[in-house]
């Protein structure tokens, strides 16, 4: 038996070797590229939440003043005619307040 030897591999040629080169850096850039995009794309998706959290948080506000400043209006005009006060006893203020906590 002839003991065969396995030949070796042809080298490779210059032109693949080029065309290989020019492959990879493509798909490097191309991985670059999606990089960026991806990040613009998280950015803008992360400022959309932190608008649309701040119009939650402004319509809240928005519903507590509706119903706040009606009642502030009305507070501010009550202030410009302010109660008049009236001089009580002692003695009947202190009848007032007994009758007040011991009455239901």
């Amino acid at each position: 038996m002839e003991s065969e030897r396995a030949e070796p591999a042809p080298a490779a040629s210059w032109s693949a070797l080029g065309f290989l080169t020019v492959a990879g850096l493509l798909l490097i850039l191309l991985g670059a590229a999606l990089a960026l995009i991806y990040c613009e794309y998280r950015a803008d998706h992360e400022v959309q939440q932190a608008t649309r959290s701040s119009f939650s948080v402004s319509e809240q506000c928005m519903g507590l003043l509706k119903e706040v400043v009606p009642v502030t209006i009305i507070l501010a005009r009550n202030e410009s005619h302010p109660p008049q006060h009236i001089a009580i006893a002692p003695a009947v203020r202190d009848s007032l307040r007994d009758r007040r906590w011991t009455t239901p």
